[in-house]
């Protein structure tokens, strides 16, 4: 099973096209039923493909529930294992394909948690001042924060910038998204301003940190150490910023992301065009956050209408 999960996952980036952010996430599932299927297994193998049953595959899926999994990611779970299992169907691995039988959990689709533009304002103005007087990586974080409120772009997407993809004439970034996809994304002077200053100073003190030469002689965001900045380095970077806003808002990098949408939207911006700015493929990904506005315009109305 573990070789055909390799080559699974191969033809999943290089048949398929998919990105390598997205093959890293269906690389964990797969990980995560290989481990699960070694500990259970009644002899001390690797599990074979007799192992891919509907009953292994319907107690491993139970056990991601019993470990406190949300329904989202149990329907990632589920989603990977029938992908997989139609993958070893295909290739005769197998002579049917039992996870074609599993049920997706059932879940409500919560609304994205924004930060207000009162609060973004805050948060962008204090690590501005930072970026002042503190260095290489304040001006870092700053351009950082600043680039992925302006574009509204995925984390993996600024993580993997290239110094090539930004063009400074226009303000716009090219981005890659899911599957490889390409666009251009805007961004506005107070970002500008941002990532010029780091371009011109905290960069390159960043770049010195590498002992050798450095695989982010290309990238724009760069770590601590002077590599390319990982997007769980940027994770953690946007949730400490965020920290004092816990308890009301999402503090990770997609946060930024559902912030940028829903505030272009309050400013009256086509949702066609925020649905190209995010790279959605289907407008009905956008359109939640066309409620997230809607609920906003209704707190504000139950607060200040007599009449509510």
């Amino acid at each position: 099973m573990k070789a055909s999960a390799v080559r699974y996952l191969s033809a999943l980036e290089y048949e398929h096209g998919y990105s390598k952010h997205t093959v890293r996430a269906y690389e964990r599932e797969i990980a995560g039923l290989l481990s699960y299927m070694s500990t259970t297994a009644d002899q001390k193998t690797a599990p074979s493909l007799d192992n891919f049953t509907l009953e292994k595959l319907r107690e491993y899926v139970w056990e991601q529930k019993q470990r406190g999994k949300s329904a989202a990611s149990v329907a990632r779970t589920v989603a990977t294992l029938k992908s997989f299992g139609n993958w070893l169907f295909v290739n005769n691995k197998i002579t049917s394909n039992p996870a074609k039988l599993l049920k997706n959990p059932k879940h409500t689709t919560d609304l994205p948690r924004v930060l207000s533009e009162t609060q973004l304002a805050e948060v962008l103005d204090s690590l501005k001042n930072a970026a002042e007087t503190e260095g290489a990586v304040a001006q870092r974080d700053w351009a950082l924060f600043e680039m992925m409120y302006a574009t509204g772009a995925r984390v993996a997407e600024i993580c993997e910038l290239k110094i090539a993809s930004v063009n400074h004439t226009d303000c716009a970034i090219t981005v890659y998204g899911k599957g490889g996809k390409e666009r251009t994304v805007p961004y506005g002077k107070t970002a500008a301003l941002a990532l010029n200053k780091y371009l011109l100073e905290g960069r390159n003190e960043l770049l010195k940190n590498s002992r050798k030469i450095s695989a982010a002689a290309d990238a724009v965001f760069v770590g601590n150490r002077g590599g390319v900045l990982a997007t769980s380095q940027a994770y953690k970077i946007v949730s400490q910023h965020l920290a004092e806003y816990a308890g009301g808002v999402a503090r990770g990098p997609h946060s930024l992301r559902h912030s940028a949408a829903t505030h272009m939207l309050n400013g009256g911006a086509d949702i066609r065009v925020v649905q190209e700015m995010l790279g959605h493929v289907s407008l009905h990904s956008t359109q939640i956050y066309t409620h997230v506005a809607i609920d906003k315009l209704g707190q504000l109305y139950r607060q200040a209408h007599p009449r509510a």
